[in-house]
């Protein structure tokens, strides 16, 4: 593989910056361009030189080598800490490509990291989640990925896996030897408990998506229920327009938000009403959209009187509706079964939060508590093993040959190592690994 190098650090003017080499020749091309290179150097420590282009100084920098494969790529890496100016950074890669290295390209060093087996495909992406995580929930959620949580628990399936197929190819292979099968209850047991625990996995899936994409949540309700009031209430300014007028919200108004350490995008909608004007109508329709789109609906109503809309009966598989009753401090219709509140009450914000949250915790899999967050790519790896394991089940259950069964278990095992990246198409791989900044 050729020898790469790219700061690392992100761009712009700091007081440092970080320039990473991997690769062959890296160590070699290092020697050419500092002032002096320690006689004896023990892999991972450091040592302070200058960088030379044709007798003149530079930089003065901070040099670190590491030896492969104890390394973050498993190659011979050096990295030179300088001052973080970009013409000095520029100045230094342009050496470095001088003497023998190329530019990295993006996710370079992380895929080399991978090629090597430093980490298997889910750390990889959990790199990703690091740099791009905006809560600290998201980010421990990141680091257990890092640590290999996931990784191992596949591993655990395919042990498993490989354990139930050993037993029945060897008595497909070696019928006339005195074989006892596995393929009665016992053997049909064990298939149904990996399949159980696979699909508990998946259902830390919506939690996975929460935590990285934000929960969209839209706020619905009849005009003048307080939509907008409510949405100033957890965004703790006046981001939208309040009147007593009906209408007054004629397009959808969208703001980033945390709850409990998740991250939610709030919508702001029109008020739901007959109407002759075209665009409070298309503020409605528009309103009717994001409903339909959204992860949450939080349905407010007015707490004095029944509810005239009923937009609840409009939930759709897989959302999460709270119904509200606002302005509770006025009366309260006891006949609706919403959650009695009022924006203007004490306290008003940390009692709707605490609400919320629990609502959100509550509609979840109890499996989202634990280390595990899986992400889009994950998921429908594991739905496909889940598939696989439950067709040579039926053919078990059918009384097929159990080659047929064999079939189904052997797509389930090659669909778990896709998780951790083994039996990985090429193309996904390019796509996953082009989601990198350059220098990762």
């Amino acid at each position: 593989m050729e020898t790469i190098v790219a700061r690392i650090t992100p761009g712009g003017r700091s007081a440092v910056a970080l320039i990473r080499i991997s690769g062959r020749e890296s160590w070699k091309i290092v020697r050419q361009l500092v002032s002096r290179f320690p006689e004896s150097i023990t892999p991972g420590s450091f040592f302070y030189s200058k960088i030379l282009e044709e007798g003149k100084v530079v930089d003065d920098v901070v040099v670190s080598l590491w030896k492969g494969p104890a390394s973050y790529t498993g190659e011979d890496v050096v990295e030179i800490g300088s001052h973080g100016n970009p013409l000095i950074v520029q100045k230094l890669i342009e050496l470095c490509i001088a003497a023998g290295a190329r530019f990295a390209q993006p996710g370079e060093f992380s895929q080399r990291a991978f090629t090597h087996g430093k980490m298997d495909l889910t750390q990889v992406e959990s790199v990703i989640d690091i740099i791009s995580a905006s809560t600290e929930v998201a980010l421990r959620a990141a680091h257990a990925m890092r640590e290999g949580r996931l990784g191992l628990k596949i591993q655990e399936f395919k042990g498993k896996l490989i354990d139930l197929l050993a037993h029945l190819e060897a008595y497909i292979d070696f019928p006339e030897e005195d074989i006892t099968p596995e393929t009665g209850e016992q053997f049909q047991s064990r298939v149904i408990d990996l399949k159980e625990e696979t699909d508990l996995l998946l259902k830390t899936a919506p939690y996975g998506k929460a935590i990285r994409e934000g929960i969209r949540t839209v706020i619905v309700g009849e005009p003048n229920v307080g939509k907008s009031t409510f949405l100033n209430l957890l965004l703790r300014e006046k981001r939208a327009i309040v009147s007593d007028r009906p209408g007054t919200t004629r397009d959808t108004i969208e703001a980033p938000y945390q709850l409990g350490g998740i991250p939610l995008v709030l919508v702001d909608t029109a008020g739901q009403r007959e109407t002759e004007d075209s665009i409070e109508q298309e503020g409605i329709d528009r309103a009717r959209q994001g409903m339909a789109q959204a992860d949450l609906v939080i349905y407010l109503i007015d707490a004095t009187k029944p509810d005239p809309l009923r937009l609840d009966r409009e939930q759709k598989a897989g959302q999460l509706w709270v119904k509200i009753g606002n302005k509770a401090d006025l009366g309260l219709n006891l006949h609706e079964n919403a959650f009695p509140f009022s924006c203007h009450e004490s306290g008003a914000v940390e009692k709707i939060e605490r609400f919320l949250t629990q609502k959100i915790l509550d509609s979840m899999p109890t499996t989202t508590l634990s280390d595990f967050a899986i992400n889009a790519r994950q998921e429908g790896a594991l739905r496909l093993a889940s598939e696989n394991l439950q067709r040579g089940l039926d053919s078990l259950l059918q009384g097929e040959s159990p080659e047929y069964a064999s079939i189904g278990l052997r797509a389930a095992l090659e669909a778990f190592g896709s998780v951790v990246g083994l039996a990985t198409n090429e193309d996904i791989l390019d796509s996953l690994f082009k989601q990198f900044c350059i220098g990762k």
